[in-house]
């Protein structure tokens, strides 16, 4: 009889201790106080919402002391997850850079070069001659339209997917967005420069874009 109330209370208790393991799983991530994750809701180039994925590791700690008391100095390194993010144009407006274009002045009859942002070669001699030049034309697509190193690391680094055939210009607005916090292109402001011929990033943030139309309108 004692036997058997024995084997009972052993299943009994064999019973509770899986159930609070049941209750209480144990993650495949062992607790680690040196490394904080969070997440965070950013606002994407076309003002959609992204959830990013925040990581904190504690890469010093330092304790001073002075008297009494004692101050805890610790430094972060932060990195960010944007889950494969993939930045899309604003809708309606077409690739740009910058071209040199080099023709007559018709102020001076002297050969004159400028720099211009365009759509294309055709667009660009359209911007030449908007700033006084005429025929004979020669166009030439500047090499600092070019992505950095450093600019397309930053996308690698945080999950950031590289618009195909985005330039150095675009992806700065892009980042201006994403990091900066800087404010996306309002619709307003878009549907302007399309109706007023105002050539900005299709990725422009809403500064970059008022300083295009700053610019052109100036000319």
């Amino acid at each position: 009889m004692i036997i058997i109330l024995l084997i009972v209370i052993l299943f009994v208790c064999l019973i509770i201790v899986f159930s609070k393991k049941q209750d209480n799983p144990v993650s495949e991530y062992s607790t680690d106080s040196n490394i904080e994750r969070s997440t965070k809701t950013r606002t994407g180039v076309n003002g959609e919402k992204i959830q990013v994925d925040i990581k904190k590791t504690l890469s010093n700690s330092e304790t001073q002391t002075s008297g009494p008391i004692s101050i805890t100095k610790s430094t972060w390194d932060v990195s960010e997850n944007y889950n494969n993010y993939e930045p899309k144009p604003h809708r309606g407006l077409k690739s740009a850079a910058y071209y040199k274009v080099r023709g007559r002045n018709t102020a001076t009859n002297r050969m004159k070069s400028v720099k211009v942002y365009a759509y294309d070669k055709d667009n660009a001699i359209e911007r030449g001659k908007d700033q006084g030049l005429t025929d004979p034309f020669t166009v030439e697509y500047m090499d600092d339209n070019n992505p950095t190193i450093k600019q397309i690391e930053c996308l690698r680094r945080n999950n950031i997917k590289l618009p195909v055939g985005a330039t150095k210009d675009d992806i700065s607005n892009i980042l201006s967005v994403l990091f900066d916090e800087e404010e996306p292109i309002k619709q307003s402001t878009l549907d302007y420069v399309i109706n007023h011929n105002i050539v900005i990033s299709p990725y422009s943030t809403e500064g970059a874009a008022q300083w295009q139309i700053t610019k052109q309108e100036s000319k």
